[in-house]
């Protein structure tokens, strides 16, 4: 009578489907004592084939944990079989369903010795490091950032540098003639790519100290470098990504630039708060008290133009993260502004029970009350920007 095991085999040979594969493989890993040897090898040799035989870009990741779920290490032969599977797959697929492919590759690297991995690796970003083709960049950093192990510094800083160059393009100081117009307005719009700068962040997240240094510097020069708002945006999005201190002031410069200078249109400040807001959220979380505070009072006056204008507070998410950084008495004067009410009220309430573990359910006056009982100053006037 056959085994357990091999009816299971038998199962997988038998089965189209990449999901149920997979379910298989499970239920193969689970069986008392495992799997024997000959099982092993061969539902590593089916699952192999399938991811050779050029499966549809969907089934590549499912084929892929499947051959993770059979227990012990595949043979030289079904190794070599998997990179060339890869290669295939990022050669044929890469540019229509590159985080599938990335996805996948990080599961197969898994089930490699460290050794095969990090020349698979070397191997699988070679082939598609070279590309001009953005699809296939993004598969470079779905495999950087999808892969369970850490990775050699040269390679994530070389998917990094990559990624860089694609959206940011090489400094005009590189070029004795510059940039001419069409350029520049063709890398503004490789910033608003959503899958390139996934994989920015992805990537930026990963790397090592020197190399999270020179990315940091490159980022900043491109920073102060922004033709628009918008390009500024998206590089502090990559700048708070990468796992380094920024020089202590930036943050607070960057976030003050968002919400325009105290001088210019209040509409325009309005408006450029609204579509900047999550920007500018994940720029407090960096800021000191000192200067976290100084962003919320300039917050504090664009609601302001907010309200005199008759128009709803663009605030939804800057607010609560502002009043968590500042100190207790900054947030009592925040609160203290006329244009705090309502949903801006709610928020920074909400951040103050946050920040000091007591409950005022939302009711000014029991934070007044707390404030008091805590020596804090109830009845100043809020002070103004630059008074």
């Amino acid at each position: 009578m056959e085994s357990r095991g091999g009816q299971l085999v038998q199962a997988l040979r038998a089965t189209l489907d990449a999901r149920a594969a997979k379910s298989i493989a499970e239920a193969l890993r689970e069986l008392p004592g495992g799997p024997s040897g000959g099982d092993v090898r061969d539902a590593h040799s089916i699952l192999v084939g399938r991811l050779s035989d050029k499966p549809k870009p969907w089934d590549l990741e499912p084929i892929a944990e499947a051959i993770r779920e059979v227990p012990g290490d595949l043979s030289a032969n079904d190794a070599g079989r998997c990179q060339v599977a890869i290669l295939s797959a990022l050669e044929s697929e890469g540019t229509d369903r590159p985080w599938l492919i990335g996805r996948a590759t990080a599961v197969i690297a898994t089930k490699l010795t460290r050794e095969q991995a990090d020349g698979a690796l070397h191997q699988w970003i070679g082939a598609v490091a070279g590309a001009t083709d953005r699809g296939k960049l993004s598969v470079v950093a779905a495999m950087v950032a999808s892969c369970p192990w850490a990775m050699p510094d040269e390679l994530v800083s070389a998917a990094f540098a990559k990624l860089w160059l694609e959206a940011a393009g090489p400094r005009e100081s590189d070029s004795p003639e510059g940039r001419p117009l069409d350029d520049q307005r063709e890398i503004q719009g490789r910033w608003q790519d959503e899958q390139l700068m996934a994989g920015l962040c992805a990537v930026a997240r990963r790397l090592g100290r020197e190399d999270a240094e020179g990315a940091q510097r490159d980022a900043l020069h491109a920073l102060g470098a922004a033709k628009s708002l918008a390009q500024f945006e998206r590089i502090a999005i990559v700048l708070s990504a990468i796992p380094r201190e920024v020089p202590r002031g930036i943050w607070k410069a960057e976030a003050l630039r968002l919400l325009g200078s105290p001088a210019g249109s209040p509409m325009e400040s309005l408006s450029v708060f609204s579509r900047h807001d999550d920007v500018i959220c994940r720029l407090a979380r960096k800021l000191s008290p000192e200067e976290a505070n100084e962003v919320l009072l300039r917050v504090a006056e664009v609601v302001d133009h907010a309200r005199a204008q008759c128009q709803s507070s663009p605030v939804r998410q800057a607010v609560p993260d502002l009043v968590e950084r500042v100190d207790a008495q900054s947030a009592i004067d925040y609160l203290k502004w006329p244009s705090c009410v309502g949903e801006v009220r709610a928020s920074a309430l909400a951040a103050l029970e946050k920040r000091t573990g007591r409950a005022f359910g939302g009711n000014l006056w029991q934070a007044v009350v707390w404030a008091e009982a805590a020596g804090l100053d109830v009845r100043t006037p809020p002070r103004r920007p630059g008074r």
